[in-house]
């Protein structure tokens, strides 16, 4: 459909509105696949959390606040993307400016995200982690889903410790590393 619907001339009234509902259709279309596909093992590598978090996060337009001190986990580089970058467009989202990050190493490495974006609702705290609930016209539900069954994968989890008017703030815990 995307395919003839690029050969129309512009001139034909909402033929832009079209393309861009092919193209949401077929992004979450993706993101289904993508999250009902068991995940691959890919080899774990030393990553470096703090400078991650903080180079993708930028990409969102949030500052972000951390320790000078670098954080290390060996781990699945592509998976802990996947989760950072799911996380950050949340925030940013909710229209999140910036993003704390603090953690701690022992006794296991657990990772405290901050933002101070408009928070979730309380009836929805249980639901964010469910494939295709979403509060977002054009979302797709998929971002959280994907974040928890990832973390799940590399070994950790993922709560949702606190949400108000002030931000969220997820814990992330790896158990082993």
């Amino acid at each position: 459909i995307y395919g003839y619907t690029r050969t129309v001339d512009n001139a034909v009234p909402k033929i832009d509105k079209v393309n861009r509902e092919i193209v949401f259709i077929t992004e979450m279309m993706e993101r289904f696949l993508n999250f009902s596909k068991p995940l691959k093992d890919e080899k774990k590598v030393e990553v470096e959390l703090n400078e991650m978090i903080s180079r993708i996060s930028e990409t969102y337009g949030l500052r972000v606040i951390h320790r000078n001190d670098p954080l290390y986990v060996k781990s699945d580089a592509i998976q802990l993307e996947t989760v950072f970058s799911n996380l950050s467009r949340n925030a940013a989202e909710a229209d999140a400016t910036k993003l704390e990050v603090t953690y701690q190493e022992e006794p296991l490495t657990t990772i405290w995200l901050a933002d101070n974006g408009r928070g979730i609702p309380d009836d929805d705290r249980e639901r964010i982690w469910f494939p295709f609930f979403t509060t977002r016209k054009k979302g797709t539900g998929m971002g959280l889903a994907l974040v928890k069954k990832s973390l799940h994968y590399l070994n950790g989890d993922i709560t949702l410790e606190r949400s108000d008017s002030g931000g969220s703030q997820f814990k992330i815990e790896f158990y082993s590393n």
